[in-house]
Formats: C-alpha cells, sequence, structure tokens
C-alpha cells in the first residue's frame, strides 16, 4: 500500500514540474472586451475624453473597457485613470505608444497611459485602428481616418 502511494505521488510530482508556466510581460493591451486598442493620445487643451471619469487603485484595461461601454472611446491614463467619451476634446493628438508608460495600477503587465497620455481604446467595429502604425514603439502619425468632427465639442441642445 505504502509503495503505489508513493509511485502515485511521484507522477503526480513529475507532471507538475515537468508542465512549463508562461511568464507574463508588459504589452500594450491590443483588445478587451469590444474595445480594439486606438493608440496614446495626448490631452488637449482640455480633457481629451471628458465624458465619464472612473479612478480606482486597481485599474486595468479590462475594467475601463468595461466601464466605458456606454461610450465610443475608453482611455486609460497615469496608470489608475480610465476616461471615457463619444468624441475626443479639442486639440488631442496622436502621440508615440512609447509616451503612454505608465503600467496599470491593478495590473503590472498592462500600460495604461501615463501623465496627461491616455492609452486609447475604440469600440470594435465603429472606425479602423489607425493603419499607419507598424510597431508599438515607432512614432505614428495621425491617423487619417480621424475627421475634424471627432475633435469637435458637441453644443448643448
Amino acid at each position: 500500500m505504502l509503495s503505489a502511494l508513493a509511485t502515485a505521488s511521484s507522477i503526480s510530482s513529475s507532471s507538475i514540474t515537468s508542465s512549463p508556466t508562461a511568464t507574463p510581460t508588459l504589452h500594450i493591451v491590443q483588445s478587451a472586451g469590444l474595445y480594439d486598442y486606438y493608440g496614446c493620445y495626448t490631452e488637449g487643451t482640455g480633457r481629451a475624453l471628458s465624458e465619464a471619469f472612473y479612478p480606482s487603485d486597481w485599474q486595468s484595461i479590462e475594467q475601463c473597457v468595461t466601464n466605458c461601454s456606454p461610450y465610443l472611446y475608453a482611455g486609460a491614463e497615469y496608470g489608475r485613470e480610465c476616461w471615457c467619451a463619444d468624441s475626443f476634446g479639442a486639440g488631442s493628438v496622436l502621440a508615440p505608444d512609447s509616451d503612454c508608460s505608465m503600467t496599470c495600477s491593478g495590473n503590472q503587465y498592462e500600460y495604461c497611459g501615463a501623465g496627461n497620455q491616455l492609452s486609447v481604446y475604440i469600440r470594435n467595429g465603429t472606425q479602423s485602428a489607425p493603419s499607419s502604425r507598424l510597431v508599438s514603439s515607432q512614432i505614428s502619425t495621425r491617423p487619417p481616418s480621424l475627421s475634424a468632427s471627432l475633435f469637435h465639442q458637441p453644443q448643448p441642445a
């Protein structure tokens, strides 16, 4: 009986030690929930995304896009802030992905913007991602798909 128990134990321990484990790496989340990565954007003359704000000490891209689900855009900023809107504020422009270099307060392996820089996500199927982006660390130009109307603040009715 003891011999059978020892054999079962060695089989169990050998299968545990032989299975490799994936090591998480710091990265830009390419898609989360209903949203796709749209780029790193600057704050404009005011807030780039200003219709809703969800600060959290447990911020992640997944949490941010979930909170912003009623909106077209979700943006993580300063590691713990989440901003939402249906359009960009005046003066917000595309920046190099490397400018959005702070990790999320709730997930050390995800980037969540930086000071005055937002990691922006757009709801799936609403607009194509910037086509000029080649590699996340390269400098990109403002995507041609953005029109001036996205930078227009809606006037009260």
